[in-house]
């Protein structure tokens, strides 16, 4: 089926929940406080990660080749999660021993990416639509949208930040850096409806059957991961609002033990 979603008019659905009260102020605590700064960086770069993964996944897979772009976006990912992680090591050389994240076991990033796929897979299945393609694209969807949103909510509070200036621009300067990556991407919306186009005679059976499965997906089954993929986002970092449940919490974990 055609997709119809504006990406557009969707982010500017979601944009007031961005404005919760209690999710703001885990953001400035972010972006006040090196912990907190360095435990979002981190999250970041390891969630990049997992995109990375996925990419290279789907990239085995016959229809992959019908796709723009492909390895370009896992280059990219890969370039996301390794500046991420300079960029926190290079701020933050305290909370790294022998390139090891001091806090890793307190990292929030890889949940919550794990929690929305996960979800995603299950309703998938649920309903009779799952394939690893019709994942790969519902979730990578569901991720750009809060992306789109997310990280310039996280650069509005490191402008207002009262950490030295240096170390705010470097952020702001890397995260602007990936949203504008993300902006030259072809959306997902454009490579679904390319796809049902192709010609299935053309293709190989595994092809053909993979682009059988993706035209079961419709509007409402992207809609529920980039909805899902946003709520999320603002539930996990609404807990930074009490940085120090985070920090103590930090300091406790494994990861924190030299």
């Amino acid at each position: 089926m055609l997709l119809t979603i504006d990406e557009k008019a969707l982010c500017l659905s979601f944009r007031p929940l961005f404005e919760d009260p209690v999710f703001r102020r885990g953001l400035d605590n972010i972006a006040n406080d090196p912990m907190l700064l360095s435990l979002f960086l981190m999250g970041t770069s390891l969630g990049e990660g997992l995109g990375e993964q996925g990419v290279a996944k789907i990239a085995g897979e016959d229809v992959s080749a019908l796709l723009h772009n492909l390895q370009r976006q896992r280059l990219e990912e890969h370039g996301h999660m390794d500046s991420t992680r300079i960029i926190a090591e290079e701020l933050f050389p305290e909370h790294f021993v022998d390139g090891r994240y001091l806090y890793a076991a307190a990292v929030v990033g890889p949940d919550y990416y794990l929690a929305v796929r996960e979800a995603n897979r299950a309703r998938l299945r649920e309903i009779g639509k799952y394939s690893r393609f019709n994942l790969y694209l519902t979730t990578s969807f569901g991720y750009e949208i809060m992306v789109e949103l997310f990280f310039p909510a996280v650069i509005e509070a490191v402008k207002r930040s009262r950490l030295p200036r240096p170390i705010c621009e470097r952020v702001e300067f890397v995260l602007t850096a990936i949203l504008r990556q993300e902006e030259t991407h072809l959306g997902f919306i454009e490579q679904h409806n390319a796809l049902l186009k192709v010609d299935r005679s053309a293709v190989s059976r595994d092809a053909a059957e993979t682009l059988e499965k993706l035209a079961l997906l419709d509007d409402r089954d992207y809609l529920f991961t980039a909805e899902l993929a946003v709520r999320k986002i603002i539930e996990t970092y609404r807990g930074f609002a009490d940085a120090q449940a985070i920090r103590s919490r930090a300091m406790e974990s494994s990861g924190a033990r030299r």
